[in-house]
């Protein structure tokens, strides 16, 4: 066969996707789901939700198996777009309570002030 013809099939079939995928990569997946993000001797549990008015609520809390301790936390975001402010509070089951104020104007873009305290 002609060079040009064969130049012709092999990037035909490069670009169909004839070759086959590298094994490299095999498993990758199945393994990534015990290595990242999998931490045996720990539960984890999580809800975000949002109620009609933009408040946001997301709790989280862990048990950690080995030690027998449980943690959480409740984090409440208000937006007040109209206004410029975001007012966000987070509570612990360690008794600490942290909270941050954040207003950022419309008419000065990029402008962004932040008031953040703890508790405990």
């Amino acid at each position: 066969l002609p060079l040009a013809v064969l130049r012709f099939l092999l990037i035909k079939i490069i670009m169909d996707g004839l070759i086959p995928p590298s094994f490299g990569d095999l498993g990758k997946s199945a393994k990534n789901l015990f290595d990242k993000g999998f931490d045996y001797p720990k539960v984890k549990v999580g809800l975000k939700t949002k109620t009609e008015s933009g408040v946001e609520f997301e709790a989280t809390g862990t048990h950690n198996l080995e030690k027998a301790r449980t943690s959480g936390n409740l984090k409440t975001k208000l937006k007040c777009p109209s206004y410029g402010f975001t007012f966000t509070e987070t509570w612990t089951t360690g008794g600490e309570l942290d909270t941050e104020l954040i207003f950022e104007p419309e008419k000065v873009e990029g402008l962004k002030f932040t008031l953040s305290s703890e508790w405990f």
